[in-house]
C-alpha cells in the first residue's frame, strides 16, 4: 500500500505556476495543467484578482459600505463570515492545486530542478531551471546590491510611522498605496498582467529561443526585486559591442515592449520589467515630471492630496535625474502623443519640452537669456518644417555652430556640466547655438504615445 507523498505535497502547495518547459532553441511546449490543478489555480486566480480589484476600486468600496450601514456590527459580522468563507475556498483550492501537481510528473521534475538551484545557484543549475518558465517570484536572486554596499538604509515609511507624522500624511500614504500607484503604473495591476499573460509568455519564449536571451533577478537596495532579461550579440554584429537598456513605461512588459527597436538594430540589450527613469540615453516618449500631468487628471478640490502624494509616494521628477546624469542624451518627441500632452493634440504642451529645456538650462547656463528662451519656446511649440523655418529665420548655420562647438571642447579639456560655452557669445549668437543645440538634443517621431519606434529611427547620441 502507498503512503500519500506529504512532503512532496506540502512542497506543491505554494510552489510557482509553471507555464512552459523548453526541450530545446528552437522547441518549446506549453505545461498542461491536469484538471485538479486547473481547477484550483482557476479559483486561486480569480479570488487574487477580485481582491486586487477591490484595493484599485478601495475609495469606491469603503464609502458604498459604509453608506450601506456596513461600519455596524451586524454589518461587520456579515463582512467577517464572507471573508472566512473566501479564506475557506482560498484553502481548499490551495489543496486541490497541489494534488493536481502531486500527479503530475513534469511539474514534479520541475519542483526537483527548483529545489536544487534555490539551494545552489551555479551555472549547471540555471542552465537546467532555464528549461522552464514559471512565475519570476520563485526565481533565485543572482545579483543583490547588498551583496557589495551592505545593507542601505531607504526613506520608506510604514503606515503606521506614516500615522503618528500626520493624518494628511496617512491619507496620502493610502492614496498612493491603492489606487495612485496603480494609476500610475498600470502594468502594476492584475487584472492587466492577466488579460496579456499569453502574450507575455509567447514574446518571452521568443527572446530565449530566438535570441538566445537568459533571464535574471536583480535585488535592490529597497528589497525590490527586478526581473531582467539580457541578450547579448557581443562578437556577433558591429553594433553588438553597444549595450542599449530599456526602462519600459507605465504599463509596458519587456516581452512586448520597446527592446524590439534595438534588437532589430543588432544592439546587446538589457530590458527589465519596473517602470523607471535613470542614467539612460534612449529617452522616449518622455516627461519631465509627473505632477504637472497628474493634477489636471484628477478633480480640483484633491490638488493638495495628489500633489502631496506624488512628492512623497511616486515623486517622478525626471527632469532632475537627468541634469545629474552627465552622459549623452537623445530625447524622442511623439508628434502626436496624446498621453504626456496636457492638451491632447497640442504639442506645444508635450512634457518633453519643459524636459528639454531644464536639460539645456542646466547643461549650458550661459546660453540661455529672456530672448533666447523666447525664441527656443518657439521652437518647441512647433515640429517638422515649422521647427525648420524658425532655425532658418535665426540663421542658424549647423556646420559653424559645430565648429564653435569643437574649437569651445578644445579650450576645455574636461566635458563637465555645467558649461560655460556661449559666456561671450552676444545675444544672436546665444540663440543659434542654443537652437542647433535643441535640433541635436531632441528629435521627432511622428507618431502616438505606445507606437514601436523603427530601428532606422535608432540613433545612438553623442556627447555635446
Amino acid at each position: 500500500m502507498m503512503m500519500f507523498p506529504f512532503k512532496v505535497f506540502w512542497k506543491c502547495l505554494f510552489a510557482p505556476k509553471l507555464h512552459k518547459a523548453y526541450s530545446g532553441r528552437e522547441s518549446t511546449e506549453k505545461y498542461v495543467e491536469n484538471n485538479l490543478e486547473r481547477w484550483g489555480d482557476q479559483i486561486i486566480s480569480s479570488i487574487y484578482l477580485m481582491w486586487n480589484l477591490g484595493l484599485y476600486t478601495s475609495p469606491v468600496i469603503v464609502c458604498l459600505l459604509y453608506k450601506k450601514g456596513y461600519s455596524m456590527y451586524d454589518g461587520i459580522l456579515l463582512s467577517a463570515k464572507f471573508a472566512l468563507g473566501i479564506s475557506c475556498a482560498l484553502a481548499f483550492s490551495y489543496c486541490l492545486r497541489s494534488y493536481g501537481r502531486v500527479s503530475n510528473s513534469v511539474y514534479l521534475e520541475f519542483q526537483k530542478t527548483l529545489e536544487l538551484a534555490t539551494k545552489q545557484f551555479n551555472a549547471d543549475n540555471k542552465k537546467l531551471l532555464s528549461k522552464y518558465d514559471f512565475d519570476f517570484s520563485a526565481w533565485p536572486v543572482e545579483f543583490s546590491i547588498a551583496d557589495i554596499e551592505g545593507k542601505v538604509q531607504t526613506s520608506r515609511r510604514s503606515f503606521l510611522g506614516t500615522l503618528f507624522t500626520s493624518p494628511f500624511s496617512a491619507i496620502t500614504y493610502i492614496v498612493a498605496h491603492t489606487f495612485g500607484i496603480r494609476l500610475i503604473y498600470p502594468g502594476s495591476v492584475s487584472l492587466v498582467g492577466y488579460m496579456i499573460s499569453s502574450s507575455l509568455i509567447i514574446g518571452r519564449s521568443k527572446l530565449i529561443q530566438h535570441q538566445s536571451a537568459e533571464r535574471y533577478k536583480l535585488k535592490t537596495a529597497d528589497d525590490n526585486e527586478i526581473d531582467t532579461i539580457f541578450i547579448d550579440k557581443r562578437n556577433k554584429n558591429a553594433n553588438g559591442s553597444t549595450l542599449v537598456i530599456c526602462s519600459e513605461g507605465n504599463a509596458g512588459f519587456y516581452e512586448i515592449g520597446i527592446m524590439g527597436t534595438p534588437i532589430e538594430a543588432n544592439y546587446s540589450v538589457l530590458g527589465w520589467n519596473h517602470p523607471g527613469f535613470g542614467g539612460s540615453t534612449v529617452l522616449d516618449a518622455t516627461f519631465d515630471d509627473l505632477l504637472p500631468l497628474a493634477i489636471p487628471r484628477m478633480p480640483l478640490s484633491l490638488e493638495p492630496i495628489v500633489r502631496e502624494t506624488v512628492r512623497k509616494h511616486c515623486n517622478l521628477d525626471v527632469a532632475n535625474q537627468m541634469c545629474q546624469y552627465p552622459g549623452p542624451v537623445l530625447l524622442i518627441r511623439r508628434a502626436a502623443d496624446e498621453i504626456i500632452c496636457l492638451v491632447p493634440g497640442d504639442i506645444s504642451s508635450n512634457r518633453a519640452n519643459p524636459l528639454l529645456t531644464q536639460i539645456l538650462r542646466h547643461r549650458y547656463p550661459k546660453l540661455f537669456t529672456e530672448e533666447s528662451e523666447d525664441v527656443l519656446d518657439q521652437w518647441l511649440a512647433a515640429s517638422g518644417n515649422k521647427q525648420r523655418q524658425i532655425m532658418s529665420i535665426h540663421s542658424v548655420d549647423e556646420p559653424r555652430c559645430r565648429v564653435d562647438l569643437a574649437a569651445y571642447h578644445g579650450s576645455h579639456d574636461n566635458r563637465t556640466f555645467p558649461s560655460s560655452l556661449g559666456g561671450d557669445y552676444d545675444t544672436t549668437r546665444k540663440t543659434k547655438m542654443l537652437l542647433f543645440l535643441a535640433n541635436e538634443y531632441m528629435k521627432d517621431f511622428n507618431s502616438t504615445h505606445c507606437t514601436q519606434l523603427p530601428d532606422s529611427s535608432f540613433q545612438l547620441p553623442q556627447l555635446l
